[in-house]
């Protein structure tokens, strides 16, 4: 976790975080650590870790066999490292426990992604996905998400840079939910962009909204694609050209969360190549803080 709590979502008991020393409106970018792992015949497969996106085609016995398919290789990367560790602890040197470590990390995060995705998927079909909105700063949780994803992005050589590009004010939202969607976008951004490359996520104010995009250096956008993105199961041709995991459920559901915040959604080819992904949500209204006093009250 990075030094210097500055606050705390009161929806989701997450601290939220600005590293020490930083200044509102500087550009803070995280690459990824140069490591040397000692190779072994019983390796783990690193590349073999899928993504957080995770879908069914079009039935319920498909969508079953997808998320089986999915899961099926993160638990067994954890259960056989769980397995060199318990076999060869005494024969390992730090760095390969580090690394199979690592590996275990990558699994348990991208399944804590899938269930949350899951979940979200299932209560937003049933019309029982509830918000509960506060005030929260989306540069502190830009940072603070940043930190969660940042194990699944350097397998591929990638970092994230947070440019916050003016000092805009709070947003009055669920920072779960917020958080939520933001990661579903790095990730996506990190599966669609190049290796080796980095991943921008920019912050600015657009009269009473404030505005988060998600560049990275992919193939880009065309039209036709664009027109499916954020609908369930939409993927564009490219992607399964590629063999591009994912069969898309997340950018439906960022579309969902942040329509429901009173915000929109977008994307477009980025210039230089790569594309950009975006959402806009209301700024805090001086009225919302009377609401999470009268809800603290009730």
């Amino acid at each position: 976790m990075i030094a210097g709590t500055v606050g705390r979502d009161a929806a989701s008991g997450r601290s939220l975080t600005r590293p020490e020393g930083r200044q509102p409106g500087a550009v803070v970018e995280r690459r990824p650590e140069n490591k040397t792992r000692a190779r072994r015949s019983r390796q783990l497969s690193d590349d073999a870790l899928p993504s957080l996106d995770l879908a069914g085609p079009y039935s319920s016995a498909l969508l079953l066999s997808s998320i089986a398919h999915e899961i099926r290789t993160p638990v067994t990367a954890l259960a056989t490292a769980s397995e060199l560790i318990l076999e060869d602890l005494d024969q390992m040197g730090r760095d390969e426990l580090v690394r199979i470590t690592e590996t275990m990390h990558r699994g348990a995060v991208w399944l804590q992604g899938l269930v949350e995705n899951l979940l979200c998927a299932a209560t937003l079909s049933e019309g029982r996905l509830r918000i509960y909105r506060r005030p929260i700063s989306l540069t502190e949780l830009a940072h603070d998400v940043t930190t969660v994803v940042e194990p699944l992005l350097r397998q591929r050589g990638q970092w994230v840079r947070v440019v916050e590009r003016q000092q805009g004010g709070p947003v009055f939202a669920d920072g779960r939910r917020i958080g939520q969607a933001l990661i579903n976008l790095l990730v996506n951004a990190g599966k669609h962009g190049r290796p080796g490359t980095r991943i921008d996520v920019l912050i600015s104010q657009r009269a009473r909204m404030m505005r988060v995009q998600v560049a990275d250096r992919g193939p880009g956008l065309s039209a036709l694609v664009r027109d499916t993105l954020f609908t369930p199961f939409g993927r564009g041709p490219d992607a399964v050209r590629a063999g591009v995991d994912g069969v898309g459920l997340g950018l439906a559901i960022v579309r969902s969360i942040v329509e429901l915040h009173g915000g929109r959604v977008g994307a477009s080819s980025r210039r230089g190549g790569g594309a950009v992904f975006w959402f806009e949500i209301p700024m805090a209204e001086a009225r919302d803080g009377e609401i999470v006093l009268r809800e603290r009250l009730a």
